[in-house]
Protein backbone atom coordinates (compact mmCIF):
# COMPACT_ATOMS: atom_id res chain seq x y z
CA UNK A 1 0.00 0.00 0.00
CA UNK A 2 1.09 3.68 -0.60
CA UNK A 3 1.25 6.85 1.39
CA UNK A 4 0.46 9.04 -1.38
CA UNK A 5 1.25 12.15 0.57
CA UNK A 6 4.83 11.06 1.26
CA UNK A 7 5.33 9.07 -1.68
CA UNK A 8 6.52 6.32 0.43
CA UNK A 9 5.50 2.70 1.29
CA UNK A 10 2.88 2.45 3.89
CA UNK A 11 3.91 -1.09 4.99
CA UNK A 12 4.77 -2.03 8.00
CA UNK A 13 6.98 -4.85 9.64
CA UNK A 14 4.27 -6.87 10.54
CA UNK A 15 3.11 -6.14 7.11
CA UNK A 16 5.78 -7.50 5.06
CA UNK A 17 6.20 -10.61 7.59
CA UNK A 18 2.90 -11.54 6.95
CA UNK A 19 2.98 -11.19 3.64
CA UNK A 20 6.02 -13.64 3.60
CA UNK A 21 4.68 -16.40 6.00
CA UNK A 22 3.87 -19.74 5.33
CA UNK A 23 0.08 -21.00 6.35
CA UNK A 24 0.16 -24.51 7.56
CA UNK A 25 -1.78 -25.40 4.72
CA UNK A 26 0.57 -23.86 2.23
CA UNK A 27 3.33 -25.87 4.15
CA UNK A 28 1.21 -28.82 3.54
CA UNK A 29 0.68 -28.64 -0.08
CA UNK A 30 4.59 -27.37 -0.48
CA UNK A 31 5.40 -31.11 0.73
CA UNK A 32 2.95 -32.96 -0.77
CA UNK A 33 4.05 -31.45 -3.86
CA UNK A 34 7.86 -32.54 -2.88
CA UNK A 35 6.56 -35.88 -2.32
CA UNK A 36 5.52 -35.57 -6.30
CA UNK A 37 1.38 -35.73 -6.13
CA UNK A 38 -0.30 -33.81 -8.36
CA UNK A 39 -2.55 -30.90 -7.73
CA UNK A 40 -5.85 -33.46 -7.65
CA UNK A 41 -3.92 -35.88 -5.58
CA UNK A 42 -3.38 -33.07 -2.92
CA UNK A 43 -7.07 -31.97 -3.33
CA UNK A 44 -8.44 -35.32 -2.46
CA UNK A 45 -5.93 -35.96 0.16
CA UNK A 46 -6.28 -32.77 1.91
CA UNK A 47 -10.20 -32.14 1.02
CA UNK A 48 -10.23 -29.13 -0.90
CA UNK A 49 -10.43 -28.66 -4.48
CA UNK A 50 -7.44 -28.79 -7.21
CA UNK A 51 -8.02 -25.08 -7.81
CA UNK A 52 -7.24 -24.30 -4.36
CA UNK A 53 -4.41 -26.10 -4.48
CA UNK A 54 -3.12 -24.52 -7.37
CA UNK A 55 -3.91 -20.97 -5.64
CA UNK A 56 -1.58 -22.54 -2.18
CA UNK A 57 1.13 -23.24 -5.29
CA UNK A 58 0.62 -19.93 -6.42
CA UNK A 59 0.83 -18.33 -3.44
CA UNK A 60 4.56 -20.39 -2.23
CA UNK A 61 5.90 -19.29 -5.52
CA UNK A 62 5.38 -15.61 -4.56
CA UNK A 63 6.00 -15.88 -1.07
CA UNK A 64 9.72 -17.47 -1.95
CA UNK A 65 10.25 -15.85 -5.45
CA UNK A 66 10.49 -18.48 -7.22
CA UNK A 67 9.11 -19.39 -10.80
CA UNK A 68 7.74 -22.86 -10.91
CA UNK A 69 7.28 -26.19 -8.50
CA UNK A 70 10.61 -27.45 -9.22
CA UNK A 71 12.34 -24.31 -7.57
CA UNK A 72 9.89 -24.46 -4.58
CA UNK A 73 11.10 -27.85 -3.99
CA UNK A 74 14.35 -27.14 -4.19
CA UNK A 75 13.77 -23.85 -1.77
CA UNK A 76 12.55 -26.65 0.57
CA UNK A 77 15.05 -29.25 -0.22
CA UNK A 78 17.80 -25.82 0.99
CA UNK A 79 16.43 -25.45 3.88
CA UNK A 80 15.11 -21.89 2.44
CA UNK A 81 11.82 -22.27 3.15
CA UNK A 82 10.87 -20.33 6.47
CA UNK A 83 9.50 -21.91 9.37
CA UNK A 84 10.51 -25.33 8.41
CA UNK A 85 13.29 -27.10 9.77
CA UNK A 86 16.46 -28.07 7.98
CA UNK A 87 16.56 -31.84 7.14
Amino acid sequence: MKNYRSGEPRHTDSAVHRRRSITTREMQVLELLALGYSSREIGVKLDISCRTVENHSANLRRKLRVRNTVALVRALLQGDVPGYPRH
